[in-house]
């Protein structure tokens, strides 16, 4: 997993924004991932998962907010999509606190899952605002 945690062209989407905020993001896994042995007595793996948990509302308000802009067809599953995944990211992260456990799965679930959201959800999304970004739609588009 480990590797995988180092940006890579490959990972952007297109959107300089989004590109941005998952470079970030991929930063605090990475940062992460090297306290994988860490406990919840670890407290800079605890402040770096305070910031995952932020980012991670941060980044899909972000998103949500483009997708309201240009009129995303899918932003009611999306929306719902995001909800999921923060609740389960809550409960992930409270695990760590409450059971002791070290930080190594959960960086493994946010790999796992960021690739997924990346390459099922954001790179359809991407696509979509460039191109209406192109034709200069979206609500109050100049």
């Amino acid at each position: 997993m480990r590797d995988m945690l180092k940006w890579r062209d490959e990972y952007a989407v297109g959107l300089p924004e989004i590109d941005a905020q998952h470079r970030y993001f991929l930063s605090l896994l990475e940062e992460l991932d090297t306290l994988s042995e860490a406990v919840v007595s670890d407290r800079v793996a605890r402040q770096i998962l305070r910031e995952v948990d932020r980012y991670a509302y941060y980044h899909f308000n972000s998103e949500e907010v483009l997708m309201g802009i240009y009129r995303y067809p899918d932003v009611e599953n999306q929306k719902r999509d995001h909800f999921n995944l923060l609740q389960v990211l809550d409960k992930k992260i409270c695990d760590f606190r409450h059971q002791g456990t070290t930080v190594g799965p959960l960086v493994e679930f946010l790999g796992r899952w960021f690739f997924s959201h990346i390459n099922e959800d954001d790179r359809e999304l991407a696509r979509f605002i460039i191109r209406a970004r192109s034709e200069r739609r979206g609500v109050n588009v100049p």
